[in-house]
């Protein structure tokens, strides 16, 4: 009988999504380092593996599956109700063990964010980090009843019908309000709420004059509109990111380079994506393992396992990158990999 992480590996895999296997007693505790690494081709290597026989499922929420899951912790069906009716309705739906809701969205900017609708609704919103997914099923405990994680609405061909949710959020800050667009007046916020919007608008579009118009038009939709002159500055500065090419989503990992090591690695471009590939994941007081294998295997860089082995080498060369120890035999026997460190200073790292 085929396992809930394999079987998930196989179906979700059929729509390029990657799943990462998961505690069989604790659904969304992963058992990997770095879940984001890993590719559809890097998930069905793990099914091979008899340690995941009995793992779980989880999808990394955000642009990786290209998914944003609302979490309801509720069963009451009028708070899914509300909850829909908030962010609008959606074709795929499912329950979890405890027979709560997981609501699933085209990811459009959201991060995770928790009581993203205030303390009166118990609603999370993953737009980041990881949300399980069926066939997973989960034990019952002395306080959680135990359970499978099943489809209740729609099947995952529903996922290319999947639309952004209608008020996203994609802002990690306290909300500056609870309210519903159209209760919010004068003092409730708007200014935040319309610019936050806007920065996920301004995505969609490439033509500024029909970014602005739908601007206005959600600016109508507060119970007290803002004045046109303050929607004309919000879109002019969210316009402004966009050109400059600083509209980057909130939970976004950016690696930075200096014109200076752009230079030096022109003629490397293999090392200058995987410089980028490391800084994105990794602050400079961080020690980690650069393993070509299974960065190549994971799909996480489009490149062969040589490629990756030279191109760390020129950062090395480079002193971008420092050994920092080598492996040996950890606990269990198993050879462990050698040890490095991005340059301190080196890096800029944006999460």
């Amino acid at each position: 009988m085929m396992g809930a992480f394999a079987e998930a590996v196989e179906v979700f895999g059929e729509h390029g999504i990657a799943v990462i296997p998961t505690l069989p007693d604790r659904p969304s505790k992963p058992m990997v380092k770095l879940p984001e690494a890993f590719g559809v081709r890097g998930a069905k290597a793990l099914v091979l593996n008899s340690r995941y026989r009995d793992a779980n499922a989880a999808v990394v929420c955000g642009s990786r599956s290209g998914l944003t899951v609302v979490d309801i912790d509720s069963t009451d069906k009028a708070i899914v109700a509300e909850v829909l009716d908030r962010f609008g309705d959606t074709p795929l739906k499912a329950q979890s063990a405890s027979g709560n809701w997981h609501l699933y969205y085209r990811h459009a900017g959201e991060r995770r964010r928790i009581r993203a609708l205030g303390k009166r609704l118990p609603v999370d919103v993953l737009g980041a980090g990881l949300a399980v997914v069926p066939p997973s099923h989960r034990a019952p405990t002395k306080t959680k009843r135990g359970g499978g994680y099943r489809f209740m609405d729609g099947t995952l061909e529903d996922l290319q019908r999947l639309r952004p949710m209608r008020h996203p959020v994609i802002s990690n800050r306290p909300a500056a309000t609870d309210l519903a667009p159209g209760q919010m007046r004068d003092g409730d916020g708007r200014n935040s709420a319309l610019f936050d919007k806007a920065r996920w608008i301004a995505r969609q579009f490439e033509d500024e004059g029909r970014f602005l118009k739908r601007l206005f038009a959600e600016n109508q939709c507060f119970g007290e509109p803002l004045a046109p002159t303050e929607v004309t500055k919000i879109a002019a500065s969210v316009w402004g990111m966009k050109r400059d090419g600083r509209l980057l989503g909130d939970g976004d990992r950016v690696g930075f380079m200096s014109l200076e090591e752009t230079k030096a690695l022109s003629a490397n471009p293999s090392a200058l994506v995987l410089l980028s590939y490391l800084r994105s994941h990794h602050p400079s007081d961080h020690v980690f393992a650069v393993v070509p294998e299974a960065i190549s295997k994971s799909g996480a860089l489009l490149m062969s396992t040589n490629t990756i082995r030279a191109a760390r080498q020129v950062l090395l060369d480079q002193d971008l990158l420092e050994f920092v120890a080598e492996g040996g035999r950890g606990p269990t026997g198993r050879q462990q990999p050698n040890q490095y460190r991005l340059i301190t200073g080196s890096n800029i790292w944006r999460e």
